[in-house]
């Protein structure tokens, strides 16, 4: 597949560190399809960036930071029905709400927790 004859497709066969996180920077969602082995410890780097990350169950590389829900079959068996269940995720992130509320549900996934309530447990546990 010329994945580079798609406009929003950029490849990038070797990049620099500074511009790995200018691009976690840019991007709202992360698409772990990497069939490979994962570089840079790139998934949750896209999490810690606040990404939503999306994925094929088959090569997800870390479970722990995605949700069941935001992975999607992909097999040598590969149907246009399965290839379609990843583009209708997509485009119904293209609504704000939605998005905010996949990315709410990822990191309820990942058992994160805001910094205020961290503190707020920390000072309670300190004066208990």
């Amino acid at each position: 597949m010329q994945l580079d004859q798609y406009a929003n497709v950029h490849l990038y066969p070797s990049i620099n560190i500074d511009r790995v996180n200018e691009l976690y920077q840019l991007c709202d969602i992360y698409l772990d399809i990497n069939e490979g082995n994962e570089i840079l410890n790139a998934v949750e780097q896209a999490f810690d960036y606040e990404l939503l990350i999306l994925g094929y169950r088959q090569t997800a590389h870390h479970a722990k930071v995605t949700l069941s829900e935001h992975l999607f079959e992909h097999n040598d068996e590969i149907t246009i029905e399965s290839k379609d269940q990843l583009i209708q995720m997509l485009e119904s992130l293209k609504d704000q709400q939605q998005f905010r509320d996949a990315l709410l549900a990822q990191k309820a996934h990942a058992h994160e927790i805001s910094r205020e309530k961290f503190e707020q447990v920390f000072k309670q546990a300190l004066e208990s």
